[in-house]
């Protein structure tokens, strides 16, 4: 995730970060656990990059962004997932945390079952599947 505030927010091994774009890049924030507080949610949800402060639950360590951690995407009141600009709505989690499991064959297995059909159904039809 990233904004125009140069920095990039992501997860890897090690949790949650924010990093500078600089050269070379430097970390401004790191945690395991995290609270999101939008302090100015009419820009943030409006994509207008209101305020965000980001608070480590385990040290009380916080970072000031303009770039908030979006959740689940959520309809716009007429239904649709996209506006007439592109944009996606996005619920904001209050809270999140980062949590690594080792993952078995039964954790693909909706993935691999809508593949499945989509193939078979190209082989019955003799459709050939295209990847847009």
């Amino acid at each position: 995730m990233s904004g125009s505030e140069q920095i990039n927010l992501g997860f890897d091994a090690n949790g949650f970060f924010v990093r500078s774009r600089g050269a070379p890049p430097c970390e401004l924030f790191r945690a395991l656990r995290v609270e999101q507080i939008l302090l100015e949610p009419e820009r943030t949800e409006a994509h207008e990059g209101g305020r965000v402060l980001l608070r480590d639950l385990d040290t009380g360590r916080e970072f000031e962004s303009r770039v908030a951690v979006p959740g689940r995407c959520i309809p716009w009141p007429d239904g649709r997932m996209q506006d007439d600009r592109g944009r996606v709505r996005s619920a904001y989690p209050r809270s999140f945390h980062v949590a690594q499991r080792a993952l078995g064959i039964a954790d693909f297995e909706q993935i691999l079952g809508s593949l499945r059909r989509v193939f078979e159904a190209s082989v019955a039809t003799g459709n050939p599947v295209r990847w847009c």
